[in-house]
């Protein structure tokens, strides 16, 4: 995301986001390379290289000069955008950063009408997490919006609010971005410091959004890294690895970043790296290249980047340079051949074929789309002489089938762009050939369609979008390839709902034959048609038009910027702020507190400019008398000249102005007073006092708030959403809320605080360490609670799914990490088997070796189990219970708690003893252990699994839950010989092995099967029939991707046919729950060719929520749904399903069944 210097020119530095940079490389034009005579392109359409996906992201969402018309038909993908950049045009680009404290009050809205309008183009909505808050700011007066915090804590806060506003107001954000280009401004060490707190603010709102960067420059490949490093070491994830390409002349050098990145991501499975972006491509020198723009697509896709977002240099209006933005010329978004590329690469569909070229001369892409009854190949001429390129199309899909070949030409025609140059009607043969005659830097699209197809792409025409025409205008659109009529449709409503013109030409115009209603915003569009289907405008495309008795009106696109529309808190004497209209002469506003403007209290015109970015104009106008305080309003203008006016284009905008002094009076909303049973990661929610820039919210479990238990100051949302351990289950609650104004000088409590609702029973928290002691082999044991603190062992043994401690020199030594250290509130918890009941022997133990020697304990000592805290000051903070032999050589879960006012010890899941206590835990300067102490004694001796450290207290509820989750099969299918797969979860659920061959597998033996007849059999054992959450997991190494390959099955065969599934189908991994009445409860993800042959862990989990299936233990995919695991009268199978189909081929190994939802760390954890 740069500021928009002026294009093709070379300049000493450029500013990128404010910041100067040195310029590197900013040449115009094509890069010239070696003449060449002719050329050959060779597409092999059997080469079938996966799904076609188009790369359509851009930069900045544009405002409403830039009709919907100009995005619509480019079919984009993604935009990404500072939400501070939307709107401010009207400032100048610099004015515009050097007001943004005035204006951050409606950051929010700004946010809001952004994504508002990159989702109806059907785009994604990409944040950047970048500003820096006024009042985090160093200096203020300096408008440093680029600087580093000076609190921390408060910049999460001031993230946190963007996710809960999103949240709050039904915007689907999935994917933030943490920063951009960090070397202009904070460094990549602190943009790194700002990444912890982002994730964490992101994630405690919505644990399913992802988060991106570092978003580095300059193809920074180490940048990149150093962040991988720091969240595979802290816990935390990096869903998208995303930096900026910005090379000149050869694309097709950015492979080796790609490479670079993905192997260090490889080596560092903790980090999560589930997606890798080019987040901006392609230089200044290159902003209206076409033919340079089709070879970093074409690299894109033939590299394999997951998405790409070209980089944006000319004007924040111009959605990526696909267009030049002018707000001084007739046509203030004319389309340039980049957006006509754009527009024909957006329409490629179906599946991506394999292209044989030279990259130095040419660029090509291929798909093809059988549905569709089409293939096309996108062609780019980078000679600098023009040149006869043969296109050798092998394979094509559609042999034996009347087909025609189609010759499109981007060309320089502002709204007719994409040319049909000429049509061959071959025989159609396996194999086809063309010519074209490339001239320097043009850019063909060639189609193969059958001749029994529906008509071929086509764009709206006149008159423009958003501007007005006649009463009676003529209507026209490029002519659809196979087209032999059309239909018109003309409408008041965008949906053209209820047509006012619904009729069928032969040609491409059509002239409205009754006058329709000046003043009237009419919209249209057209559909192709002949006697094999039809097809709508690109994209379903639709423009519109005011209706105007005189044709000489102002024609230019113009919006109204400020105030922005949704806004609260507008100043009593706001600026009204519009961008040009050619032809205008001066403007007429209009403001109302009545959406109909049947009155008004102002309605007067202006004409007097100010200057705008990039040379445009815009106007201002501030009234002389104060608005009225708290009230609502509604503004629009007309531009205005000799022959008439017409309206802006965008909505009316409505806001609501503040107040001076203190915010006026405002309620909590909710959850209502008393409410019980609310979930612990609740959000909490109260109506807007207009004029409050902050909100603090307090909660305590005194009515009285006397001693909070929870306060948050420097909120800027009306809402709030709890993260885990902020609050306790099963307790009872009381909240209020303060407004202030920004700087805090006047202040107003909601005038029904202590509102009350009381928590349920479950617990949102997870443990900040967990050691489940299931690994394969190893001197490993894996954390997997995120934070990454393994264990080391010595001296244990291993033995179904538990570490063995022999009771003389056994230990695992788990180091001291700061997330393990600290006071107060705790949960230790295991799973035991001990053999002895004498002496001591440690379970949890955290030792410091000198000094006080504080400790942390949770042991058998003697025929008691007891735990606590200890030093040699405060002496001993205990609670203990009586074993007996009875529990020698058996299984029990054993748990100790403080929360804040007694140790508490559980057995089984049930509170045993209890000690009120001022003491809790305590920081200590040493290692934790299990099976030993620090100090190297009270060693344990029996079996160990399933070891957890909360930093907060459960209760028994909780308790119950975590002792509740197990793993409930585990078949490691390394046996080596026989027909018997022993299950180590010590369930029993052993399994028969039917046909399947044992062989060198991945580690020691696996089991090979031959895709025909061979499975495992496990029977029905009822620990394997449960509903709800689940995690099955696997290693498998398929030797086939087509067909249907079974990893692990449940099924009955009878009856509604209840199912549960992790499975490969065809090219897709897929997994989740089905049944004949419910059906399909499935996430799937994709393969391709390259894991074929190779090991790789495979995982799908339900958690209550959402299906979730993971590779080589990162999330790739996930999906929200009421449905998880399903009971069924039938057996379990490994490689096959109990119907006797869907045979894997391939080799399958560590085969494993949870009833919980693994959480993405714990996925990780086992797929070491």
């Amino acid at each position: 995301m740069r500021t928009f210097v002026a294009a093709h020119k070379r300049l000493s530095a450029i500013t990128i986001l404010g910041f100067l940079v040195p310029a590197i490389g900013l040449t115009a034009g094509p890069v010239s390379v070696s003449a060449a005579t002719s050329k050959t392109i060779t597409v092999d359409f059997n080469d079938d290289k996966g799904a076609f996906k188009a790369h359509t992201g851009f930069i900045l969402t544009p405002n409403y000069d830039v009709p919907d018309g100009r995005i619509v038909p480019l079919k984009p993908e993604i935009i990404r955008e500072d939400s501070n950049e939307q709107g401010w045009l009207i400032f100048g680009r610099d004015n515009g950063y050097n007001r943004f404290n005035e204006y951050e009050y409606n950051t929010h809205n700004r946010f809001k009408n952004a994504y508002d309008r990159a989702t109806k183009w059907g785009a994604e909505y990409y944040p950047l997490l970048l500003t820096n808050p006024s009042f985090l700011q160093t200096d203020p007066s300096q408008n440093n919006v680029y600087g580093m915090p000076t609190d921390l804590l408060k910049y999460k806060q001031w993230v946190k609010d963007f996710a809960q506003f999103a949240k709050d107001n039904s915007l689907n954000v999935t994917y933030w971005d943490s920063t951009n280009e960090p070397e202009g401004s904070i460094g990549y060490a602190n943009a790194r410091t700002l990444y912890n707190y982002q994730y964490e603010a992101i994630k405690e709102v919505n644990p399913n959004a992802k988060l991106a960067g570092p978003s580095s420059v300059w193809n920074n490949v180490d940048a990149v890294n150093a962040l991988i490093d720091q969240v595979a070491g802290n816990g935390k994830k990096l869903d998208v690895a995303a930096w900026h390409e910005l090379t000149t002349g050869d694309a097709w050098s950015i492979n080796s970043n790609l490479a670079a990145i993905k192997a260090h991501a490889a080596a560092k499975p903790a980090a999560g790296v589930g997606q890798y972006w080019v987040e901006e491509y392609q230089q200044n020198g290159e902003a209206y290249n076409a033919s340079r723009l089709v070879s970093w697509l074409a690299a894109i896709h033939e590299y394999g980047y997951d998405l790409g977002i070209r980089s944006t240099w000319n004007s924040a209006n111009s959605a990526s340079d696909y267009m030049v933005y002018n707000d001084t010329a007739a046509n203030n978004a004319a389309r340039q051949t980049t957006w006509w590329t754009m527009k024909a690469y957006a329409e490629m569909s179906g599946r991506q074929v394999g292209v044989t070229q030279d990259h130095t001369v040419s660029s090509a892409i291929a798909a093809k789309d059988t549905a569709a009854g089409e293939a096309k190949i996108l062609v780019s001429g980078l000679d600098s002489d023009a040149t006869t390129t043969t296109l050798n199309l092998n394979n094509q899909p559609f042999a034996g089938s009347t087909v025609r070949i189609d010759k499109y030409k981007v060309t320089g025609t502002e709204n007719d762009g994409l040319q049909l140059q000429a049509t061959e009607n071959p025989s159609s043969t396996t194999n086809l050939s063309t010519t074209i005659n490339m001239a320097q830097g043009d850019v063909w699209l060639i189609v193969i369609k059958k001749a029994a197809s529906a008509p071929g792409s086509f764009v709206l025409q006149t008159p423009d979008d958003g501007v007005p025409a006649t009463t009676t205008p003529t209507l026209t659109w490029q002519q659809a390839s196979g087209a032999t009529g059309y239909t018109v449709k003309v409408s008041t409503n965008y949906d053209l709902s209820s047509p006012v013109i619904n009729t069928s030409v032969t040609t491409n115009s059509y002239t409205v034959s009754s006058a329709l209603t000046a003043g009237q915003t009419y919209y249209w569009s057209v559909t192709a048609t002949n006697a094999n289907g039809s097809l709508p405008a690109a994209n379903g495309m639709v423009y519109s038009f005011i209706a105007s008795s005189s044709a000489s009106v102002p024609s230019g696109r113009f919006s109204l910027q400020v105030p922005v529309d949704g806004e609260t808190g507008t100043p009593l004497a706001p600026v009204f702020g519009w961008t040009n209209s050619y032809g205008a002469t001066s403007y007429r506003l209009q403001v109302s507190t009545s959406s109909t403007f049947a009155s008004t209290v102002i309605d007067t015109t202006t004409n007097t400019p100010i200057s705008a970015a990039q040379g445009n104009v815009a106007y201002n106008y501030t009234p002389s008398a104060n608005l009225t305080a708290n009230t609502t309003y509604y503004a629009r203008v007309y531009a205005v000249n000799a022959s008439g006016s017409r309206i802006m284009n965008g909505p009316v905008h409505v806001f609501k102005t503040g107040t001076t002094g203190a915010p006026p009076s405002f309620t909590l909303q909710s959850p209502a007073s008393g409410t019980t049973g609310v979930s612990v990661a609740t959000s909490l929610k109260w109506n807007i006092a207009s004029g409050a820039f902050f909100y603090k919210l307090t909660v305590d479990d005194n009515s009285d708030f006397s001693s909070p238990e929870f306060t948050r100051d420097y909120i800027t949302t009306n809402g709030y959403t709890f993260a885990p351990n902020e609050l306790f289950p099963n307790k009872t609650y009381y909240w209020k809320v303060t407004a202030s104004t920004k700087d805090r000088a006047y202040s107003t409590v909601a005038s029904n605080s202590g509102l009350s609702f009381t928590t349920d029973g479950s617990f949102a928290a997870g443990p900040v360490g967990e050691w489940i002691g299931n690994e394969l082999s190893g001197n490993t044991v894996y954390d997997s609670s995120g934070g990454l603190n393994n264990g080391t062992l010595s001296n244990v043994t291993r033995s179904n799914d538990a570490l063995v401690f022999n009771g003389t020199n056994s230990s695992v030594n788990l180091g001291n990490p700061s997330a393990l250290n600290f006071t107060g509130k705790i949960t230790m918890s295991a799973w035991i088997k001990p053999s002895s009941i004498t002496g001591a022997g440690a379970i949890l133990y955290h030792q410091q070796t000198s000094g006080d020697f504080p400790q942390m304990v949770l042991r058998i000592n003697g025929s008691t189990l007891e735990g606590g805290s200890y030093s040699i000051s405060s002496g001993t903070h205990f609670v203990s219970m009586p074993l007996t032999s009875g529990d020698l050589n058996v299984w029990m879960h054993v748990a100790l708690t403080y929360d804040g006012t007694a140790w508490r010890i559980y057995k089984n899941g049930v509170l045993a003893n209890s000690s009120t206590d001022a003491q809790g835990a305590i920081t200590v300067s040493g290692n934790w252990t299990i099976g030993a102490t620090a100090y190297g004694d009270q060693y344990y001796s029996g079996s160990i699994k399933a070891v957890k450290i909360f930093n907060t207290a459960l209760n028994g509820t909780a308790i119950g839950n975590e002792m509740n989750k197990a793993e409930r099969g585990h078949w490691v299918l390394g046996e080596g010989t026989g027909t018997t797969a022993n299950d180590t979860s010590g369930n029993g659920s052993t399994g028969t092995v039917n046909g399947a061959s044992w062989v060198t597998g991945r580690s020691g033996y696996a089991l090979q099967f031959n895709g025909t007849g061979n499975y495992v059999g496990l029977g029905s054992p009822s620990v394997l029939n449960f509903s709800g959450k689940i995690t099955m997991s696997a290693w498998i190494k398929p030797s086939s991707i087509t067909g249907t390959g079974a990893i692990l099955y449940h099924q009955q065969t009878s009856g509604d046919n209840p199912q549960m599934v992790l499975r490969i189908n065809g090219s897709t991994l897929e997994g989740g729950s089905y049944s004949i009445s419910s059906g399909l409860h499935f996430v799937s993800m994709p393969l391709t060719t390259g894991d074929l042959n190779v090991w790789m862990h495979v995982a799908l989990t339900y958690d209550g929520t959402a299906w979730r299936i993971y590779k080589n233990g990162v999330l790739v995919n996930s999906s929200t749904d009421a449905q998880g695991a399903i009971t069924a009268s039938g057996s379990w199978m490994i490689g096959a399903t109990p119907y006797g189909d869907q045979f894997f081929s391939g080799q399958i190994y560590d085969a494993r069944v949870y009833n919980y939802g693994l959480s993405d760390a714990a996925v990780a954890a086992i797929a070491h």
